[in-house]
């Protein structure tokens, strides 16, 4: 949904994943990183995470805190149903992670991040483009 809104507005973003913090098995979770120019041609991104920010309020913990205990990257490997662990629901978050190229400990490193997913972006479209990838 927040992909959608930032759309009606002109706004780029992207789907990034990160593990939820404090729990004995990380989960994944899917938040929302928007690109923004700035003025002086600066490129910005800022994470938006309406559901973890409503969880944190109501278990009354910082975000800043919290946001730096959580794992995140871009969803560049597929995920598989075929581990179900013991909830059931598809490869376990650890596993999940574990298969992951880049990954960065905390949403201060989100810049770095973007970065390295654009120029995999930029490279894979440039490849398709010269007919290397079908």
């Amino acid at each position: 949904m927040t992909s959608i809104l930032l759309e009606m507005y002109g706004i780029c973003s992207y789907t990034m994943l990160a593990t939820l913090p404090n729990r004995l098995e990380p989960a994944i979770h899917y938040f929302v990183v928007a690109e923004i120019q700035e003025k002086d041609g600066r490129t910005i991104y800022i994470p938006i995470d309406p559901e973890r920010e409503a969880s944190r309020i109501r278990k009354g913990e910082s975000f800043e805190t919290y946001k730096e205990k959580m794992l995140i990257t871009y969803p560049n490997a597929k995920w598989c149903n075929n581990k179900t662990g013991t909830t059931g629901l598809g490869i376990p978050g650890r596993d999940y992670m574990e298969e992951i190229d880049y990954k960065f400990l905390g949403m201060s490193n989100i810049n770095q991040l973007m970065c390295i997913y654009k120029s995999k972006i930029n490279n894979r479209i440039t490849l398709e483009n010269e007919g290397a990838i079908r």
